[in-house]
């Protein structure tokens, strides 16, 4: 019985054995990826008009009007590049347009740190956000998604 017992076991170990062998892979080559280069591909922003009935086709930063009255279509351009606003602080006129333009390839807003006066959604690259400033004051904001960046629109 033990003999009868003994020659069972090995078939079992012997069946097991084979069962989980695994045939050995040939050797391959793997090319690994470099993801930290990434080309960089011009992009042209997309022309968007400007919703606020106040602005005109203006493309200078020098107001359209007498000086001493307010500025309508008076319009100032900050580029959020590089995790940051490009102007620190600007000052413009009563009536002044401003228009942020993402040149990002992450999402950014405009948000004032106190009050509702500037409230941007999320802009994708290239996309803008504008605000007409009709009362004079400093109006400090930042990003919400990235709260260190930070400026100032100073309205005389």
């Amino acid at each position: 019985m033990k003999k009868l017992f003994v020659v069972g076991l090995m078939l079992f170990v012997i069946v097991a054995v084979a069962g989980c062998s695994v045939p050995v892979a040939q050797e391959s080559t793997v090319t690994p990826v470099d993801d930290t280069k990434v080309d960089s591909v011009p992009v042209e922003a997309p022309v968007i008009d400007v919703p606020d009935s106040s602005v005109s086709e203006v493309s200078s930063s020098e107001p359209t009007s007498d000086p001493g009255s307010e500025s309508v279509g008076m319009r100032k351009e900050i580029f959020i590049e590089g995790f940051a606003f490009d102007a620190k602080t600007v000052t413009v006129p009563k009536g002044a347009t401003v228009i942020w333009t993402n040149k990002d390839s992450v999402r950014h807003n405009v948000l004032s740190d106190s009050g509702s006066e500037l409230k941007s959604d999320l802009l994708a690259q290239g996309e803008t956000y504008s605000h007409t400033f009709d009362v004079a004051g400093t109006y400090t904001y930042h990003c919400g998604p990235h709260p260190n960046m930070k400026a100032t629109v100073i309205v005389e």
